[in-house]
């Protein structure tokens, strides 16, 4: 298969599930899906291309600062730490916020929400990566926590009483996991440079 088909299959798959999240997660639901954003076909060649992206980018943008492997290499490995660590703990946490609301747990769905909702951020991570300058301050894999919303409505039967108090609970978790681990990772990334 040709890398231009490819990549172009990845971009029709991406603005269907971006800009048709309910009509996607209902296509997963009956299996008329190609499971294109699992974790072995793009979650985890995602993280190595972003790395790669990153890394090359930091050195490509930085170079006037002169040669700073060290500092791209750091950042690489930041980055694509905490993307890994927050696909982690945020399975982890929709499990645990699940049972506290005595909601259904199915650890396949979970995951699949998990992985699925995080593509935003690792597409961002690639495209930020090789070309910093079209950061946009984070507000793309914001939208993750929406994909991860109509993905539970879609999955689960949350009952309406518990409905708001359970998405307030489970996205400050996962909004604290963010900082965390942010401020975490950018404070051990400044120890290991100095």
């Amino acid at each position: 298969m040709k890398l231009s088909v490819l990549l172009k299959d990845i971009l029709d798959e991406c603005l269907s599930f971006f800009l048709r999240p309910r009509e996607y997660w209902q296509q997963i639901k009956i299996r008329n899906n190609k499971n294109t954003f699992s974790f072995k076909k793009f979650f985890l060649p995602v993280l190595v291309l972003s790395f790669i992206f990153i890394f090359g980018g930091h050195l490509l943008f930085h170079i006037k600062e002169g040669f700073v492997w060290q500092e791209a290499l750091v950042k690489a490995f930041q980055k694509i730490l905490f993307l890994l660590l927050l696909w982690f703990f945020s399975i982890i946490v929709a499990r645990m916020v699940m049972k506290w609301f005595k909601i259904g747990v199915k650890m396949g769905i979970i995951r699949k929400v998990a992985t699925y909702s995080s593509s935003p951020a690792l597409l961002t991570a690639l495209v930020t990566g090789l070309l910093p300058f079209l950061d946009l301050g984070g507000i793309a894999p914001w939208y993750g926590l929406y994909l991860a919303y109509t993905g539970f409505e879609t999955f689960f039967i949350i009952p309406e009483r518990k409905k708001f108090y359970f998405y307030f609970v489970l996205f400050m978790c996962v909004f604290t996991i963010i900082m965390i681990f942010s401020f975490s990772l950018k404070r051990i990334g400044l120890y290991i440079l100095n």
